[in-house]
């Protein structure tokens, strides 16, 4: 079973946090003394700090050559036979599943096919947008 862990894009401070759930269900995040969290079965975010300050990201459950672990919304370069590429991880929600978006082929590689390439997190969307094509 994959570890379940998020981190949080905090808009105000432009700042990435990292943290682990309260439990299996909850997840909570103080950002400036106020807080917030997440209930998992019911989808519902609660507490003083509203949602719209905050883009929540899940692990995938998959780490890069490095090792490092991969989150929805990392940018990526996916070495390949036709050289490499930059793809966005995005979370499928019609399929439950995460797959990789190629913003200048307008297309997405679902899972399956990851072991094709060669990954490597080279930052995420807030920070390095510059990585992608415009769209």
């Amino acid at each position: 079973m994959r570890e379940i862990k998020f981190r949080v894009w905090d808009k105000q401070n432009k700042t990435m946090i990292y943290q682990k759930p309260l439990s299996l269900t909850k997840f909570m995040i103080t950002i400036d003394g106020d807080f917030g969290w997440f209930d998992f079965e019911r989808q519902i975010w609660s507490g003083v700090m509203p949602k719209a300050f905050i883009e929540l990201q899940q692990f995938t459950g998959i780490h890069d050559k490095n090792g490092q672990e991969i989150y929805e919304g990392d940018i990526i370069e996916a070495g390949h036979d036709d050289g490499a590429v930059y793809l966005e991880v995005a979370y499928d929600q019609e399929h439950a599943r995460y797959v990789f978006i190629d913003r200048e082929e307008d297309e997405w590689l679902d899972s399956y096919e990851w072991d094709e390439f060669e990954i490597i997190v080279k930052g995420n969307i807030y920070e390095n947008q510059e990585l992608l094509p415009a769209i």
